[in-house]
């Protein structure tokens, strides 16, 4: 079974496959992305031959950096786009992590991760 992986550096800059040393992990992270670059390459994967099981998401915190709060709309159409890609799949949306920068206040991150609790409820194959 083929577990990806998708999102931005904390994604990109991991070694999945040695976590998961007995599934084939598909690292799909790209530093730097927003959540509508994300969207864009996740419309790419539709013809995709992988025998995904499991996808991860991580993706936003770069959205925040730019002051854009309002990404719901394309973290909802990418759910979309892998669930009709992937009809056998189990699709995880990690919540965005705390971090350093002074721009960007956990209370903002809490209140889009509480956002990507809400999207989860709305879809019944998302944890």
């Amino acid at each position: 079974m083929d577990i990806l992986f998708l999102g931005h550096s904390l994604i990109e800059f991991f070694d999945w496959q040695e976590r998961f040393p007995d599934h084939r992990a598909v690292n799909l992270g790209k530093g730097g992305e927003s959540v509508e670059g994300l969207l864009v390459r996740v419309r790419k994967l539709t013809g995709s031959s992988s025998s995904a099981g499991l996808i991860f998401i991580m993706s936003g915190i770069n959205n925040m950096a730019m002051e854009d709060l309002d990404f719901m709309g394309p973290y909802r159409e990418i759910i979309k786009e892998l669930s009709t890609a992937f009809p056998k799949a189990r699709i995880f949306i990690n919540s965005l992590l705390p971090t350093l920068l002074d721009f960007i206040p956990d209370k903002s991150i809490r209140s889009i991760n509480s956002s990507l609790k809400k999207l989860v409820e709305e879809h019944n194959r998302v944890e």
